[in-house]
C-alpha cells in the first residue's frame, strides 16, 4: 500500500532524499535495510530512531517544482535509481550506494569485466603512455574502460580506450551540463560517439566541488572487477580510489615506477601492501579472470560456424539477441551450433549470453 504523501515516480522520491539535509546516501542505505519506502511513509515516531525520521521526513517533502524538474531533466539524459532494470548492481556493494544515477550516452552492461585505470593529474610522459597502451591492449581483449574524465592518467585511459574503438565509461564529479575541466570536451563527446557513457550522482547543473571527488571515487571503485593505478602521490586521489575498491573486495593493481620518483610513491605503496603488479594487460586481464581473443582466418572455422564467427567481432563479445539480428537465424537455431563452436574451441560463451571469438583448440 501507498505511503500516504509518497510520490508514485522513483525519481521524485530520489530529487527529495538528495535535497534534504542531514540525509545521505549512507543513510538512506541504513534505513533501506530495513524499511521499504511504502512501510516507512506510513511508520510511527515511535517505531523510528532519528536517521530513520529523517529519512521519512525527507521522502514526504516535497521539492518546488520536483515533477517539472525531473521531465526536464529527462529530456537531455538516462536517469536512474536503484528501481530500474538497468540500474548496475555492483554499486549496491558500497555502504552509501547513491540515490540516483544521471547517464549521458550509453551504461555499460557490466556483463562484461571492467576495468577502471586512474592516476595522477600531472603524469610523465612513462605514465601518459603505459595508461593510454594498457587502456587500448585490454579495449581490444574485450574489457570495459573507465575512469573520471581528468587531466592526465584519467584522459590517457579514455583515450586508449577510444583507440580501439570503444567508448568506455566515466563517473564524474560534477552534473552532465558541463565537462571539468573544459578542455576535456572533446574528449567526452567521443566517448558518446563510440557508445560510452558519462555518469554522475550531482544533478545537471551543480557544478564541482571539492569534496564531490572522493564520493565520485567510491563510484568507480564500485563499478569496477579491477582497479589499476598507473602514477600518483603518497596522497593522490586515485590512492582513495584504491582504498575504497579494496574495502569491498575489488582487486587492486598497480603499475611499477622508479624508485625515488615522486609519482611512483603511490603505486609503490600499494605493491607493499600486496597488490599485484600491472606491468602489461595480461597481468591484469588474468586478475579479472578474461582470456584474450585470438584472431583466426575465417575460411579455416568449419563451414556451419561461418558466418556466426564472422557475424563475431574480432574483439569484445556480442550478446546473443544481437547475434540473432546479424546472422538472420533465431537463437533457437543458434544455440546448437554455439555449443558445438563452443566445444571445438572456436568461440567462448561469456556470463550475460555473451560470445566471443577464441584461438581455436586443435
Amino acid at each position: 500500500m501507498r505511503g500516504k504523501g509518497l510520490p508514485d515516480d522513483p525519481a521524485v522520491r530520489a530529487l527529495r532524499l538528495f535535497s534534504a539535509q542531514g540525509v545521505g546516501p549512507r543513510g538512506v542505505a541504513r534505513v533501506r535495510e530495513r524499511w521499504t519506502f511504502d512501510a516507512l511513509a506510513g511508520a510511527r515516531d515511535d517505531t523510528l530512531d532519528p536517521i530513520e525520521r529523517r529519512v521519512r521526513d525527507a521522502l514526504l517533502r516535497p521539492v518546488r517544482g520536483e515533477n517539472r524538474q525531473i521531465a526536464t531533466w529527462r529530456e537531455r539524459y538516462h536517469l536512474l535509481t536503484p528501481e530500474h532494470p538497468d540500474w548496475p548492481q555492483r554499486l549496491q556493494r558500497l555502504p552509501d550506494p547513491p540515490v540516483w544515477l544521471f547517464v549521458d550516452g550509453r551504461l555499460p552492461t557490466f556483463d562484461l569485466p571492467s576495468v577502471v585505470i586512474v592516476g595522477t593529474r600531472r603524469p610523465s610522459a612513462y605514465g601518459r603512455s603505459i595508461a593510454s597502451t594498457l587502456a587500448r591492449d585490454l579495449a581490444d581483449a574485450g574489457v570495459t574502460i573507465g575512469s573520471g574524465l581528468a587531466y592526465g592518467i584519467d584522459a590517457a585511459a579514455h583515450q586508449g580506450s577510444l583507440a580501439a574503438s570503444r567508448g568506455g565509461f566515466a563517473v564524474v564529479a560534477h552534473g552532465l551540463d558541463m565537462t571539468a575541466p573544459q578542455r576535456n570536451a572533446a574528449l567526452r563527446a567521443a566517448m558518446v560517439a563510440a557508445e560510452g557513457g558519462i555518469l554522475t550522482e550531482y544533478p545537471p547543473e551543480q557544478a564541482p566541488d571539492v569534496h564531490q571527488f572522493p564520493a565520485r571515487n567510491r563510484l568507480l571503485a564500485a563499478l569496477a572487477d579491477a582497479v589499476v593505478v598507473v602514477e600518483g602521490a603518497r596522497r593522490s586521489g586515485s590512492l582513495i580510489t584504491a582504498e575504497l575498491a579494496l574495502d569491498i573486495g575489488v582487486d587492486v593493481l598497480a603499475v611499477p615506477g622508479r624508485v625515488g620518483d615522486a609519482m611512483a610513491e603511490g603505486p609503490l605503496g600499494l605493491l607493499r601492501k600486496g597488490c599485484a603488479p600491472a606491468v602489461c594487460a595480461d597481468d591484469i586481464l588474468a586478475a579479472v579472470g578474461w582470456v584474450r581473443r585470438a584472431l583466426v582466418d575465417a575460411s579455416s572455422v568449419p563451414e556451419y560456424g561461418r558466418a556466426i564467427w564472422e557475424a563475431l567481432p574480432p574483439h569484445g563479445a556480442l550478446h546473443l539477441d544481437e547475434l540473432s539480428e546479424r546472422t538472420g537465424r533465431s537463437v533457437e537455431a543458434l544455440l546448437p551450433d554455439l555449443l558445438q563452436l563452443e566445444l571445438s574451441g572456436w568461440i567462448d560463451a561469456q556470463p550475460g549470453q555473451y560470445y566471443g571469438r577464441a584461438a581455436p583448440v586443435r
